[in-house]
């Protein structure tokens, strides 16, 4: 078996298995192989492993040692593979992705427009790779309040996406970013459509994790609701608190069942549908109540809702 690939099946096998990301940390700083930081050598493996914890410190919000592991992984792939590799780009996407994420905008978005070209020269901006990449910069245009920028960007990533058979889930999650830029723009038809695209997805045999789903219906949801179309939204919003109550058994790990529950609260309200409206409400109070705590600023409005709702049904 190739090194590389049996690396990323143990990783694999570990992520899924750890009791702590201190596990993962450390396995993967063995990986490696060496205990100074960003030392990796350009043996594939200590390339695969130095690119991995830049990114598992991007995941844990350690965005400083992120942005050294990546642009370390960057640098060892371009010795190993050169300048235009896959390898060599992927981490370059993901050194500008934490860049972005640390609020260097400006800095994310030339380094993401230089890995965008270089990837056209590579392997076309008609890739995986490439649909990522279009991906970060959707979200470094945004940030930098280029709207424009980044709806082009966010249409042409799930474009690509879809066309290149990516993971369903990472075509929704484009298409809900999609429908947020153009809902931002004042075009709610437009991020309709885009969401419908995105829901679209499972018919065509294309599956999404129940996260991915509960997102796309959130956006949609809020989008009608915008909109003042309250019935269509009280569908959505109570379809998509189906899907998150089935997603965790109901445990009440998440505080997002309870804000589900208050945008239906709201909805069934402006239906006219007061009793179910308090139900809601109640409901809502109770899930926030139970995992933030009664003192937490959205267990707070919760209950000023619900105190609105008592005092308008009597």
């Amino acid at each position: 078996m190739d090194a590389v690939q049996d690396f990323y099946e143990k990783y694999g096998l570990l992520s899924s298995m750890a009791t702590s990301p201190e596990d993962v940390e450390q396995w993967l700083v063995m990986a490696i192989g060496q205990t100074n930081q960003c030392c990796g050598t350009i043996d594939p493996v200590n390339v695969a492993a130095t690119r991995e914890l830049g990114i598992f410190y991007r995941k844990t919000g350690r965005l400083q040692e992120a942005r050294a592991y990546l642009d370390r992984a960057a640098e060892l792939s371009e010795q190993r593979y050169g300048a235009d590799s896959l390898e060599c780009l992927s981490a370059q996407m993901h050194a500008a992705a934490a860049t972005r994420e640390a609020g260097d905008v400006l800095a994310a978005v030339d380094q993401l427009e230089r890995a965008r070209s270089a990837c056209r020269s590579a392997c076309g901006e008609e890739s995986i790779l490439g649909a990522g990449i279009l991906r970060e910069l959707a979200l470094a245009y945004r940030d930098a309040g280029e709207v424009g920028s980044a709806i082009a960007c966010a249409r042409k990533s799930a474009d690509v996406a879809s066309r290149v058979d990516e993971r369903p889930d990472e075509v929704a999650t484009t298409l809900v970013l999609l429908a947020n830029l153009l809902t931002a723009s004042g075009d709610a038809g437009s991020a309709c459509e885009a969401l419908d695209q995105a829901l679209a997805l499972e018919s065509e045999g294309r599956k999404l994790s129940a996260d991915v789903r509960a997102d796309v219906l959130e956006a949609r949801g809020t989008v009608l609701f915008q909109a003042q179309e309250y019935e269509g939204a009280r569908a959505v919003f109570a379809e998509e608190l189906m899907v998150l109550q089935g997603a965790d058994g109901g445990d009440g790990r998440s505080p997002r069942p309870g804000l589900v529950c208050l945008y239906l609260a709201v909805c069934r309200d402006r239906l006219g549908e007061h009793d179910q409206a308090l139900l809601s409400a109640r409901q809502g109070y109770g899930l926030l109540e139970s995992t933030l705590g009664a003192t937490h600023p959205m267990t707070m409005q919760a209950g000023q809702t619900l105190l609105q709702l008592q005092r308008g049904s009597k």
